[in-house]
């Protein structure tokens, strides 16, 4: 076509410079205007007109003067994406005072094509799709509302001059769902993306035939890129039905092989925390912060950074060397009715006076209020990077500066740096020095104040405390402190690998769960009463394991997260097999209450282990999770525990499934205990995939392991076996005495094999055991024995994760 640019791999093409026909000079200037409004602003914009420009955008203003698709239409390509506006009507976005043009509407009829290379991700999809005979997305649409930070892909479109602009229905209706149901700001990501030079965002909402509102989202700050999303209507989330890696950073296979390159690398973190105002109820405090976050850049001339923090934090200021800064937070609270009108968007985009400079260390001052209960959350209460990546590789060093009323008393993660210390009579402020990086902070404060120290040679000191008014006897903060320090004595012994010597902190939280931090855990307030044998060992054994699993090696991406929370509850339950009175027993009913939970079975609902409710929701609509290897991916919004469900109970039974194969083939139980110690040795202090379990275990068990990976870690394939089995009449020619063990395996896809054992009793107490490998939908094995066999049993202990049923 005479004028339209040509097409670039991984680009989206252009308003060509030259329209198809001669033209007035007038609207030949406009059509190269819109072309440059295309391109990053100079760095002569200051942050004052980029708040401004977000303002404009906001709006949502749009032509009041469509432009036709011309005939033959428009096509062009992004990342693996393809669309064809086949014929109807485009409406383009008010530029921004800068000149760029960053989004348009469309209405007609058009048609949207993606490949998708990846075969877990597409053997996923039809999952989430619920369509297992999808062969490709091929999808026609007749709306579209796209936004950008790049050239507006409009080629071989004639461009007139603008005779007005009003707010555009479609584009309002489709922004403010992005806003308040999924919680995300296109324009922010877009006014970001054009003051960052190698900085690109692309949005592309349709509204298709066979699934509704689908959107394609191009992030170049993502770790994979490419996303495909879905907005469940029916229990409102958004599903993430699709992650690509760039083309350039997929293996052989298609398979993301890309790694975290975040813009800035966190250093240091001070922390100015107020805790002596009321909060919303009796049981919070409104936080009061001063938080300064130094950072090395890794890239040159960004103008705008994109920083986390909790969606429930009101940010008063920003600033850099005392100078005021604006940003850009949605408060998404303010726009329905149905959300709590203290949201705010969780990103932080913050207008920078100046470029960045690659390696040249900068500092940002913030100034906000939060509540919180009793202790400091995860990662989210400061500003940090890692946003859904949930991998925590921002490590810094940090200096706490913490004040409470003067009934309480704080802890905190690092040193106490006690000469620094403060008592107004009033108030008491205590400093905390994190002197070695680490990947998250932490603090916890409580009233009726009590700590107990538990010392154990060869371990570190454990100090328990919290509030008697919430956790109540003396004793249980003995009995938890016990407990941690015996699971640090035991994984010591199995990791092969020490803690440091400095003491570990052990503090109730008013939660219902419990959370992990260097030198710091924080355990539910319920966890000190009686949860029943096993219960409370096995919920703070997994908690001291994350010391290992988490402090010392973390996971490379959201897909490994498993290395963290499965391996923390499997450890766990080798500690209460190892160490609780009625162990091995306990063990056993753990395994059958989360085998249980997976195959939505009732069978375990009154083990003090089982989630019965949970189990109810798998067996309705677990045939669209996802797997162990989507993380929080795997989630939907019928099912939004499936990222415990998989994460922690199927992650856990992984590593049950390995050990017993591992035992087996090399006699021993040792194996499995070499392959742990292996693998913390290797990665300790770095981060870790899949693939690097994978190459330890074949390190101390060579063989060909990624047909168990790709099934159980990638796959979401549950197998059902029927069995039987037939004992000879006599024993053969060789004197042994035959059995015919048939097993027929279903539910699972082409080509699924498992090693699964049988149990074989002689009777007398002696027993054998053996393990055959199921790998057709009917197979029958000849097994030869010494003597005559009593019983067998198929899959004894429930070690495979299946549904097992006796013919």
């Amino acid at each position: 076509m005479a004028g339209e640019t040509p097409a670039v791999p991984g680009k989206a093409h252009t308003i060509p410079l030259m329209p198809r026909r001669p033209v007035p000079a007038v609207l030949a200037v406009l059509a190269v205007l819109v072309v440059l409004s295309s391109a990053h602003p100079t760095l002569s914009q200051t942050p004052d007109t980029a708040k401004a420009d977000y303002d404009l955008l906001q709006r949502w203003r749009f032509r009041t003067e469509p432009i036709a698709v011309p005939a033959g239409g428009v096509h062009w390509s992004d990342e693996g994406g393809a669309w064809t506006l086949e014929s109807g009507r485009i409406w383009l976005q008010e530029p921004t005072a800068a000149g760029a043009m960053t989004g348009l509407v469309f209405e007609g009829k058009g048609r949207f094509q993606m490949a998708v290379p990846d075969p877990i991700e597409f053997a996923q999809l039809r999952r989430f799709a619920q369509k297992p005979e999808l062969t490709a997305i091929d999808e026609p649409f007749s709306a579209l509302v796209l936004r950008t930070a790049g050239p507006l892909p409009l080629p071989g479109v004639d461009v007139p001059p603008a005779r007005g602009f009003e707010v555009n229905k479609l584009a309002r209706d489709r922004h403010l769902q992005w806003l308040t149901q999924r919680i995300f700001d296109a324009d922010a990501r877009v006014v970001q993306a054009l003051l960052n030079p190698h900085d690109r965002y692309l949005r592309v909402d349709m509204k298709t035939g066979g699934f509704g509102w689908l959107t394609y989202d191009y992030d170049a700050q993502r770790m994979e890129a490419i996303r495909l999303l879905y907005f469940n209507t029916t229990f409102p989330t958004e599903e993430v039905w699709l992650a690509l890696a760039r083309p350039s950073e997929r293996d052989a296979r298609g398979r993301p092989a890309s790694q975290w390159r975040p813009a800035i690398d966190v250093q240091h973190v001070d922390v100015k925390a107020d805790l002596t105002k009321g909060g919303r109820d009796k049981d919070w405090m409104n936080a009061q912060f001063q938080i300064g976050v130094r950072f090395v850049p890794q890239r040159d001339g960004d103008r705008a950074v994109q920083l986390y923090l909790d969606p429930f934090a009101k940010v008063a200021a920003v600033s850099e060397n005392g100078k005021p800064l604006p940003f850009l937070r949605d408060h998404v609270g303010e726009r329905s009715n149905g959300l709590d009108g203290r949201l705010y968007d969780p990103s932080l985009v913050v207008l920078l006076d100046h470029p960045l400079v690659r390696g040249e260390e900068r500092r940002l001052d913030f100034a906000y209020d939060v509540d919180l209960r009793n202790y400091a959350p995860g990662r989210g209460w400061y500003p940090g990077t890692d946003g859904d990546e949930t991998i925590l590789s921002d490590s810094h060093t940090a200096r706490l500066e913490l004040t409470v009323r003067k009934k309480f008393e704080v802890r905190a993660m690092g040193r106490h740096d006690a000469a620094s210390d403060r008592d107004d009579g009033r108030t008491i402020t205590s400093v905390w020095i994190v002197d070695q990086p680490v990947k998250m902070l932490t603090f916890s404060f409580a009233d009726y104040f009590y700590e107990e120290k538990v010392q154990l040679a060869g371990v570190p000191d454990v100090l328990c405390f919290g509030s008697r008014a919430k956790v109540g006897a003396k004793g249980n903060f003995h009995n938890v402190a016990a407990d941690v320090i015996d699971a640090f004595a035991f994984y010591q012994k199995l990791f092969g690998t020490s803690l440091p010597p400095e003491p570990v902190y052990a503090t109730g939280i008013r939660a219902g769960h419990g959370q992990a931090f260097d030198g710091f855990i924080e355990l539910s307030d319920y966890s000190f009463a009686i949860l029943g044998p096993g219960a409370g060992e096995l919920f703070r054994g997994h908690e001291a394991a994350h010391q290992w699993w988490g402090v010392q090696v973390g996971a490379a991406s959201y897909r490994d997260a498993w290395l963290g929370e499965a391996f923390a509850e499997y450890s766990a339950m080798m500690f209460v097999q190892a160490t609780v009175k009625n162990g091995p027993e306990l063990f056993q009913e753990i395994v059958r209450a989360y085998d249980d939970e997976l195959n939505g079975s009732l069978q375990s609902g009154f083990s003090k282990f089982a989630r019965p409710g949970v189990s109810l929701i798998n067996r309705a609509h677990g045939n669209r999770i996802g797997p162990i290897g989507h993380g929080w991916r795997a989630a939907t919004g019928e099912v939004p525990t499936a990222y415990t469900s998989q994460v922690y109970a199927k992650g856990a039974l992984v590593l049950h499934m390995l050990r017993g194969m591992l035992r087996d083939m090399t006699k021993s139980d040792q194996a499995f205990g070499d392959v742990l110690r292996d693998f913390v040795a290797t990665h300790k202090g770095g981060f870790a995939s899949t693939r690097d379990f994978q190459a330890a275990v074949t390190r101390r068990a060579p063989a060909d392991w990624s047909w168990f990976f790709d099934e159980w870690v990638d796959g979401t394939a549950i197998p059902s076996y029927r069995w039987s089995y037939q004992i000879g009449a006599a024993p053969d020619a060789e004197g042994k005495w035959p059995v015919a063990l048939k097993v027929r395996q279903s539910d699972v896809p082409a080509g699924f094999k498992m090693s699964v054992p049988v149990a074989v009793d002689f009777g007398g107490g002696r027993t054998d055991h053996l393990r055959v490998m199921v790998d057709q939908p009917e197979k029958t094995f000849t097994l030869p024995f010494a003597e005559k066999p009593k019983s067998l049993t198929f899959n004894p202990d429930s070690e495979v994760l299946a549904k097992v049923k006796k013919d």
